[in-house]
């Protein structure tokens, strides 16, 4: 039998690792607070409820206390992303300590009324401002996958044909892969198209909805899925949806994380029975610790890594009218280099590379801007292969480490989609 101290190093390692990747994702972002800095805060702080669950006297205290600073830190970043909402929940609730209420573990009855002051309007109307510029023609490989939204598309406008069939009117995907594969991309192209037929975009991430005071992320994610049927037809993206969708089989999980899956379960299924036209997509970096219930509910849709093809276009058109490349050197060949990459590595390899001429060519022009910038236009610099490789070795330009991600994915995949226990 498992020791409870081996489970308790493996919360502790959890722990450790939440909050460097907490950190790391701030640094990311310039320094300033993040959705995904945020996430790894709520996954940290219970772990810490967790270990001060399975934990006596002083050390259960030590951990009730890091859990509040990790609480602490949750409304910080929620305070500095929205504070309206920040504000309309703390003025809606005592706090995470708050001991539910009675009816707690019931589904809601009825629909948010529009004017609710837990949820501003400014909040509301952000889910319809997300700017939608791309269409299937801007992404580069994901040809099964375009291939299958393309058809959904397709499907989306035979309303006359799918009557006669009795399609359902509401289809439902789930979006997951590693992070930084592309699927909020893939997933902007594909509302980029349905909206030529007159489809609303609403766009939410979990962290957008879960909140750390009782009641608010279950009324948000009623009046969300409230509006989808009101604006119908309509695509409701919810991203980091492991947040309001959590699996309620985690062992000593908090009731508001319960309450929130349960809230969100309801509204999902009256969602579906409403008849009308709206497209559901849940999108994830860790389907693990989504609640196996969606599964059935939804058609899974894994983004994998980006190919060969995707990589390639992914430098070209990063790099093509900024500087010539030599003859030696081709975008192919970078994406070659750079197999099992993701977007965002491709980014940092990129920003090392651009730094890195700037300041070859800052010295071989004295600091002369026009004099650079029109050895640029001309093609009297150009990029290497040589240049290339010492950005590629650079430790800043690094990939991500992967494996235990995708070893994580690949166990999902066994146990969930091939139904292996």
């Amino acid at each position: 039998m498992r020791d409870i101290t081996d489970d308790l190093i493996q919360l502790q390692n959890e722990y450790r690792a939440l909050l460097v990747r907490a950190r790391s994702a701030k640094r990311m972002n310039n320094g300033l607070p993040s959705q995904e800095e945020g996430q790894f805060y709520m996954r940290a702080s219970e772990i810490c409820g967790k270990i001060a669950n399975l934990t006596t006297g002083a050390t259960s205290v030590h951990w009730a206390e890091k859990q509040q600073e990790c609480d602490a830190m949750i409304r910080e970043i929620a305070f500095a992303l929205d504070p309206a909402a920040a504000k309309a929940a703390a003025k809606a609730g005592s706090g995470r300590s708050a001991a539910p209420s009675a009816d707690a573990d019931k589904p809601s009855a009825g629909s948010l009324e529009a004017g609710d002051e837990d949820i501003s309007a400014e909040t509301i109307q952000r889910w319809f401002e997300y700017p939608l510029d791309h269409g299937f023609d801007k992404v580069a490989g994901m040809e099964e996958l375009k291939t299958l939204l393309r058809d959904c598309v397709a499907a989306a406008g035979m309303s006359k044909l799918n009557e006669r069939m009795r399609m359902s009117k509401c289809r439902s995907y789930f979006f997951y892969g590693l992070p930084g594969c592309g699927k909020t991309y893939i997933v902007e192209a594909f509302a980029y198209e349905l909206k030529k037929q007159g489809y609303t975009f609403m766009s939410l991430t979990g962290g957008q909805i879960h909140s750390q005071w009782q009641g608010i992320a279950e009324k948000t994610i009623e009046r969300a899925f409230q509006l989808a049927e009101e604006k119908a037809p309509t695509i409701i993206f919810i991203d980091e949806i492991e947040s309001v969708c959590r699996s309620r089989k985690e062992g000593n999980q908090a009731a508001h994380v319960q309450q929130t899956t349960t809230a969100f379960l309801n509204a999902y299924n009256r969602m579906k029975k409403c008849d009308k036209q709206i497209i559901f997509i849940g999108a994830t970096n860790y389907p693990s610790l989504v609640d196996t219930a969606m599964m059935d509910r939804v058609v899974p849709v894994e983004v994998r890594l980006p190919d060969l093809g995707a990589l390639s276009h992914k430098f070209e058109h990063a790099l093509d009218g900024i500087i010539e490349l030599d003859s030696d050197v081709t975008f192919d060949r970078m994406a070659t280099e750079c197999l099992g990459y993701n977007y965002r590595d491709v980014e940092h390899l990129l920003d090392v590379l651009k730094d890195n001429i700037i300041r070859d060519i800052r010295q071989l022009y004295n600091n002369d801007d026009d004099a650079a910038a029109a050895a640029l236009e001309n093609g009297d610099y150009r990029l290497d292969w040589a240049m290339f490789m010492d950005a590629l070795d650079n430790p800043a330009s690094k990939p991500s480490e992967k494996a235990a991600l995708v070893e994580e994915l690949q166990a999902w995949q066994h146990k969930v989609l091939n139904n292996q226990e």
